[in-house]
């Protein structure tokens, strides 16, 4: 997910705040990365078992409820993507 919100620490009290409903949708991970040179443009990176639980997490009704609430600006680019390989080094 990439997007701009309106003020960084905001949104990310309410990320924060957000991570019993993002485990009960079964993300087992996630990360959150932000622009060199604008800390209000996010990428966050959520993982889950599947591809269906990802695009359950990401559709539901609760996560856009939040999204507004957090002050995410605009529409946010959702992508779901497969990891093929991971390495280490």
């Amino acid at each position: 997910v990439q997007h701009e919100v309106e003020d960084y620490a905001t949104w990310r009290t309410h990320y924060d705040a957000f991570e019993t409903f993002r485990q009960e949708s079964g993300i087992l991970g996630h990360a959150v990365s932000v622009h060199a040179d604008n800390p209000n443009s996010i990428v966050a990176y959520h993982q889950a078992a599947d591809v269906e639980t990802l695009r359950a997490f990401v559709d539901s009704t609760e996560l856009k409820e939040a999204m507004v609430a957090a002050g995410v600006v605009g529409e946010p680019d959702i992508r779901v993507i497969e990891m093929v390989q991971v390495s280490e080094h």
